[in-house]
C-alpha cells in the first residue's frame, strides 16, 4: 500500500507531528516563533531552502541578547553581544 492510498488517520503529516510539536515546545519556553505555511517572505527569506532568516540574524550579531549566565562572573541573565567591536580578539574561539 502507497503513502497516498493509506488511510488519513494513519498517514504522517510532517507539519502536525514534527514541525508543529517543536514549534509549540519552543514557544513554551520562550522563543519568538515565525510559524507559516506558504510564504518564504514572512520569515525574511526568498526561498523555503535559505536556512538562515538574515535580518534577524545581523540583527542578534549587531544588537545586545541575553544570555542565561555569564559562567565566569555567575551573573544571571547578563547582556551580550555576539561580535566585540571595541576589541577584535575577542571574536575567535581559543
Amino acid at each position: 500500500m502507497s503513502a497516498k492510498d493509506s488511510p488519513a488517520q494513519i498517514r504522517l503529516d510532517e507539519r502536525q507531528h514534527v514541525e508543529k510539536p517543536l514549534l509549540d515546545q519552543l514557544a513554551g519556553l520562550g522563543w519568538e516563533i515565525i510559524d507559516l505555511k506558504q510564504h518564504p517572505g514572512d520569515s525574511y527569506r526568498s526561498n523555503f531552502a535559505e536556512v538562515v532568516m538574515l535580518p534577524v540574524l545581523h540583527d542578534h550579531l549587531l544588537e545586545k541578547t541575553s544570555a542565561s549566565e555569564n559562567r565566569k562572573t555567575g551573573e544571571n541573565n547578563p547582556l551580550v553581544k555576539f561580535i566585540d567591536f571595541k576589541r577584535r580578539n575577542n571574536n575567535r574561539s581559543n
